[in-house]
């Protein structure tokens, strides 16, 4: 449902983390999982989990590349809006 979305995507955009790694995927259009972490300056398993955590935001291509989802799209451009 579009509520049940809805929360799942406040609760993805809840971490500072998070909203880094869109932004991350954004500017690079897909990343690979070692070197999101490194970008990130985090553990591997620390990303992992904050991917997992991004689910429906975060698909992953043949390459095992990470990339936004139309909602993850959705997810930068409401943390790209003015705050007011």
């Amino acid at each position: 449902s579009l509520q049940e979305s809805q929360l799942k995507m406040f609760f993805a955009l809840k971490s500072p983390l998070r909203c880094w790694i869109i932004e991350l995927l954004k500017s690079h259009r897909a990343l690979n999982l070692s070197d999101l972490a490194s970008l990130l300056h985090i553990s591997l398993g620390r990303c992992h989990y904050h991917l997992e955590n991004l689910t429906g935001l975060v698909k992953q291509d043949k390459e095992k590349r990470y990339f936004l989802s139309e909602e993850g799209i959705k997810a930068f451009q409401l943390l790209a809006q003015p705050r007011s």
